[in-house]
């Protein structure tokens, strides 16, 4: 009786063994939710595929995330709506005013920014042999183009586009062509572009800033998120501190 009350124990305390070596390795190999990702292509330096410096700015911060990424790519008015409706986790290559979606029911405090990855200046370009221009009043006589996420902060300014776009090189070649007389947008996006397109020695920048902003990656807060941000943010303290991102970022 004795001997068969052993046997059971044995086999008792095996099974709870075994039983407890699988528990432990499914919270070793318990994978982290799946991202949904929206985002804006920044020609040459952010695209789909693509090996620009936002790329891989993007893959050091989300190196060591176990969870998928999904990174989808949209025009403006969709990324708009994805963001609206909550449809995606975060929003890459983002900026810090997180007020922008508020008049359509999201409130800024919903979201957690992650950065500055870089810090941006709305400027505006003019033809290279144009008077400069330094105030507001004078922007307003131009005939412009802007970046189509500009048109709420220049309308707050007093400023009306005639084009509203969002393809940059558009822009550029508007103003190479003098069919328009300033082009306003990101100084980090028209800095690069006009260079990698030729036409930068056509155009130069007013003196004139309309903002200033940083851009980063913005996530919903919430407890879905909460890995993929602690993530995000160890990741960014240590190419900040390294100095990686620096040097990332020098030749933009």
């Amino acid at each position: 009786m004795l001997s068969s009350l052993r046997l059971i124990a044995r086999y008792l305390a095996a099974t709870l063994f075994s039983a407890g070596l699988y528990t432990a390795g499914l919270l070793a190999t318990d994978k982290a939710p799946n991202m949904e990702i929206a985002s804006m292509e920044i020609p040459f330096a952010y695209e789909r595929n693509g090996t620009g410096v936002y790329n891989k700015i993007f893959d050091k911060l989300t190196e060591g995330y176990t969870g998928e990424l999904n990174v989808s790519f949209y025009p403006s008015a969709r990324y708009d709506r994805v963001m609206i409706s909550r449809s995606a986790d975060c929003d890459y290559i983002a900026t810090d005013h997180l007020g922008r979606w508020e008049e359509h029911g999201v409130k800024a405090e919903e979201f957690e920014f992650i950065g500055p990855v870089n810090t941006l200046y709305v400027v505006l370009y003019i033809p290279h042999d144009a008077p400069d221009i330094t105030t507001i009043e004078e922007v307003k006589k131009l005939v412009l183009a802007s970046d189509i996420n500009l048109v709420d902060l220049i309308h707050d300014l007093g400023i009306q586009e005639k084009f509203a776009l969002q393809s940059q090189p558009q822009m550029l070649n508007l103003l190479a062509i003098r069919r328009i007389t300033g082009l306003i947008g990101y100084d980090f996006d028209l800095d690069f572009l006009s260079k990698k397109l030729g036409v930068s020695g056509l155009m130069k920048k007013a003196t004139i800033r309309l903002d200033s902003l940083n851009d980063g990656i913005v996530c919903f807060k919430n407890e879905k998120t909460a890995p993929f941000r602690n993530l995000l943010k160890s990741n960014f303290k240590k190419i900040q501190s390294s100095g990686w991102l620096k040097d990332a970022l020098k030749d933009y």
